[in-house]
């Protein structure tokens, strides 16, 4: 909305005696003297606030009929060409991209140069009234407009700053989750930069800052979220930590010898909170009704030793085993005995019998008659035959059947 200069060159012949009148117009039709000081060779125009035409009209004053025009000068008024910064976030974190608004009035295509963090680029051929300036900083800086130029080719220098702080992103990882035999933890992970702020859904106790100890003493497991703020960048991660408790040393019931009886009741004390326990033999033969009880049954023992181990475990913790030694004695078949009623062996017996059931007993002589025969025998054959006869001294042979399928032969003295 300035003025210019305008410029003529000398008038040249006749005698001297000019006299100059610039003219101006807004259509390039009809002139009217120039506002203003415009009787000159140079005429400096008043404000201009549109396209206007100017033409310099000089008359030879000694000859009034004879009048030179100039060539027309039209100073075209474009639109005023400006650069700024809209609305941008100046504090972005390590790793992000840095977006700024550049504004424009004038007419597009637009022209920028710039230099961001002292590297100079440019930007051609822009058509929008807003171009977004985007950029991935690694150190905080600024951005500087130096020249915008549009499509009428007015050109603005300008040294237009947009300041920005790169703030560092943290970045950690709390690893694998964990175990712990205990109710507590020091919990010491590697963090990054920032503000630390830790939080849990689940019943643990939670330190103030890091390092610290967490704890659970009811022994339960749970969730740690731990996030670290640096302004507004910030980083989060979870790590699970289950807490166990210690095993008591067990205690089962004592060592034991059985008579062929070959059923034997298993008792260990009561198992604590999350604690899983499994009874093994580890030698010998059996088996066991429940497996995981601490009070169960062992069935089908086998003669001489069986060893079962009850052992307990809890997550991380150590194992804790207690063994029952179970002695189981076979069957014990007497080769001789003395039915003279003096009160001492007077008869067959087999010792473990009386554990037993349904257990046939077959006495013959060595010619292999049938002597006596019992099915289900309780120790007390006196070494009468089936008839009552009293057998003589001699020597005679027994046979024995268990209801378990089991049989035992072997020979049998009398003497009485």
């Amino acid at each position: 909305n300035s003025g210019v200069t305008l410029s003529g060159t000398n008038v040249q012949g006749g005698n001297n005696n000019y006299g100059i009148q610039w003219e101006q117009s807004y259509d390039n039709v009809s002139f009217i003297p120039a506002y203003g000081t415009a009787t000159g060779n140079n005429f400096n125009t008043t404000a201009i606030n549109q396209t206007t035409y100017y033409i310099r009209n000089i008359k030879n004053l000694d000859c009034p009929t004879e009048v030179l025009l100039s060539n027309v000068v039209t100073i075209l008024l474009f639109d005023t060409v400006t650069v700024s910064f809209g609305t941008a976030q100046d504090s972005i974190c390590s790793g992000e991209f840095l977006y700024v608004p550049i504004n424009f009035t004038g007419v597009a295509p637009y022209n920028i140069s710039y230099t961001f963090n002292g590297i100079v680029g440019q930007v051609n051929n822009i058509t929008n009234s807003v171009h977004i300036f985007s950029e991935q900083p690694t150190t905080s800086g600024n951005l500087t407009i130096n020249t915008l130029s549009d499509a009428n080719g007015c050109l603005v220098l300008q040294n237009l700053t947009f300041n920005f702080t790169v703030l560092s992103q943290p970045a950690f990882n709390l690893g694998a989750d964990l175990d712990i035999c205990g109710d507590s933890l020091y919990f010491n992970p590697q963090l990054s930069v920032g503000n630390i702020q830790l939080s849990s859904f689940d019943n643990l106790n939670l330190p103030t800052s890091l390092p610290g100890w967490i704890s659970s003493t009811t022994y339960e497991s749970g969730t740690i979220i731990v996030q670290q703020n640096n302004f507004f960048c910030t980083a989060a991660d979870t790590i699970n930590i289950g807490f166990f408790k210690e095993i008591d040393q067990p205690v089962v019931n004592n060592d034991t010898i059985l008579k062929y009886y070959f059923s034997h009741p298993l008792e260990a004390t009561p198992l604590a909170l999350n604690e899983i326990g499994i009874w093994t033999i580890l030698e010998g033969s059996g088996s066991i009704e429940n497996e995981t009880s601490e009070n169960t049954v062992v069935n089908n023992l086998i003669a001489g030793i069986n060893i079962i181990e009850w052992r307990i475990s809890n997550g991380v913790c150590p194992v804790k085993t207690a063994q029952i030694k179970i002695t189981v004695e076979d069957l014990f078949i007497p080769t001789g005995f003395t039915p003279n009623n003096d009160g001492q062996n007077d008869f067959f017996v087999m010792v473990g019998n009386e554990n037993l059931n349904n257990t046939k007993v077959i006495v013959t002589n060595r010619w292999g008659n049938l002597l006596y025969e019992n099915k289900n025998y309780k120790n007390d054959w006196d070494g009468t035959t089936i008839s009552g006869e009293i057998l003589p001294n001699d020597t005679y042979f027994v046979i024995v059947e268990l209801e378990n399928g089991r049989s035992y032969s072997s020979y049998l003295i009398i003497k009485r």
